[in-house]
């Protein structure tokens, strides 16, 4: 055989050498890559069956949750029937805090008073407690109506001259 054949075979060789060894590479290159995505995949899933369990034991901890709402509704509600059972109705009174005006320009006035707090949505349905205050004007006789309506828990409804003075 000639040289020149020689010579291509060998170059031919050192070529096919180099490409396996470029495939090599590109090889262990792509299964480094598919190992370090698979540890990422396993790592993803091992959250995901975290989070999953963490759900459903919340589901379940809201369903006990919401029958014990339920429950506790229905309580407070028989608890209250009861209560209103019991007590009868409050008479209408109007409460004196003072007998007597402190001074004789003072008038009477009448004021009513509501729970401030009540279950009762409407306003023209809470039951009313009638005041009679002593003061110079309205707007003494308001800031006293106030007063004790907050220490009662109640609001102001109304507040109106009691008797006009026959003077």
């Amino acid at each position: 055989m000639s040289a020149a054949l020689w010579f291509g075979l060998a170059v031919f060789g050192g070529w096919f050498a180099w490409s396996m060894r470029r495939l090599q590479l590109y090889w262990e290159t792509g299964q480094e890559r598919i190992t370090t995505l698979g540890a990422a995949l396993r790592q993803a899933q091992g959250k995901l069956a975290r989070e999953t369990q963490t759900m459903e034991r919340l589901t379940g901890d809201i369903k006990v949750a919401r029958r014990q709402a339920e429950t506790a509704r229905s309580d407070e509600r028989a608890a209250r029937r009861q209560r209103e059972e019991m007590t009868p109705p409050a008479p209408m009174e109007i409460v004196v805090p003072t007998e007597f005006s402190s001074s004789t320009s003072d008038l009477a006035w009448l004021a009513q008073l509501t729970p401030r707090f009540s279950e009762v949505i409407q306003p023209e349905a809470r039951p009313i407690r009638y005041v009679l205050v002593w003061a110079s004007g309205h707007q003494a006789a308001l800031s006293r109506a106030r007063q004790i309506a907050g220490e009662r828990q109640h609001s102001v409804h109304s507040l109106q001259r009691f008797a006009e003075d026959k003077g």
